[in-house]
């Protein structure tokens, strides 16, 4: 798919959802996190604009959701509100038979649902030779969210910020960049925090160099090290402090993608293939900038091996239960910092 197409696809969701078209069905793919669930957010914002709650949505994890169970709550009626919605996650990791046991719905769906399925692409995709997604794809509005090309970043912060009338000198650009990298989550986060750092303006502000490098040093990637530094130390109330700060901006679910990620990056430094690796060959192999490297590799002294893949275990179960489950999000991810902390959980 072409640079042009893509960005084409991306604005063409926004602004039918703007222009208040809705259709019954959704069908959002690709290997960018942060595109999918930002689609998600607009379409459940559009379709829902009163809010969700425990009469008016359902949501399922692919993994293991039973197909005629969503097919069950898409035809469901809605409860004082104009429509259910249904979201299923990760479609691209349920069986084939429960697939295809819920897909004569896309044949007729009800027009009071907006059923939303999700597909992260970057390690699996759907069998487009399956007659379930060929049913699901000719049903659907479809959306594919690839990945931004580094080159492409420039274009994607100076959008941004012009959205909040922002305007970023060359070199501030170029630093988010090289600072943050392709991670979308950051790099939204990092233009909130300037906007927030300059104050309400009716007027368009100009942000340098200088004012970048105070704002990055607060951004999500340094409160995600100070909260892996407090599990480290097995300080429980420092940890709790952190993840409630940083839960007053973000929603669990995008909170425990950038605590995943962050345990990642430390599970890849501790392979022994890479102990000889040059700088910026590290970097990349691990998928960051070469200018936080170092914080990694600190951060990553502080657990042994084992330790990482039992956090990685338990990050896994949690991102799950997130997506599937009705007990509270933030019960869920006080529960994973309560097991992470423990003295006696990790060794």
């Amino acid at each position: 798919m072409s640079r042009n197409k893509r960005a084409d696809e991306r604005r063409e969701l926004f602004k039918s959802l703007k222009a208040g078209k809705l259709a019954p069905v959704y069908y959002v793919h690709g290997p960018d996190a942060f595109m999918l669930e930002s689609a998600i957010d607009a379409i459940v914002a559009a379709a829902a604009p009163e809010g969700l709650n425990e009469f008016n949505h359902d949501k399922f994890r692919g993994r293991d959701a039973q197909g005629a169970n969503v097919r069950a709550a898409a035809e469901q009626l809605p409860f004082m509100v104009p429509r259910r919605i249904v979201i299923l996650r990760n479609v691209e990791e349920m069986p084939n038979a429960e697939l295809e046991a819920f897909s004569e719905y896309f044949q007729d769906p009800s027009p009071t649902t907006v059923l939303i399925i999700h597909a992260l692409t970057a390690n699996s995709s759907l069998d487009a030779r399956l007659s379930a997604v060929k049913k699901l794809r000719k049903a659907a509005e479809e959306y594919e969210f690839q990945a931004f090309y580094e080159d492409e970043l420039g274009e994607f912060i100076a959008r941004h910020a012009n959205d909040r009338n922002l305007k970023l000198t060359s070199d501030a650009n170029a630093y988010l960049v090289e600072s943050i990298g392709t991670e979308l989550f950051l790099v939204v986060d990092a233009l909130e925090r300037v906007d927030l750092y300059l104050g309400d303006s009716e007027t368009r502000r100009e942000v340098d160099l200088e004012c970048v490098r105070h704002v990055v040093a607060h951004t999500r990637v340094h409160s995600v090290f100070a909260l892996t530094e407090a599990i480290g130390a097995r300080n429980t109330e420092r940890a709790f402090q952190i993840f409630n700060t940083m839960a007053q901006t973000e929603s669990p679910i995008k909170l425990a993608a950038l605590i995943a990620r962050h345990f990642r990056i430390l599970l890849k430094l501790k392979d022994t293939a890479l102990r000889s690796a040059d700088r910026n060959t590290l970097a990349r192999a691990v998928g960051v900038a070469p200018f936080f490297l170092k914080d990694y590799q600190r951060d990553a002294e502080r657990f042994s091996r084992s330790a990482l893949v039992q956090i990685h275990t338990w990050l896994l179960e949690t991102d799950y239960a997130l997506k599937s489950s009705k007990v509270a999000d933030r019960i869920l991810m006080e529960a994973l910092l309560f097991k992470i902390c423990s003295k006696d959980a990790l060794v």
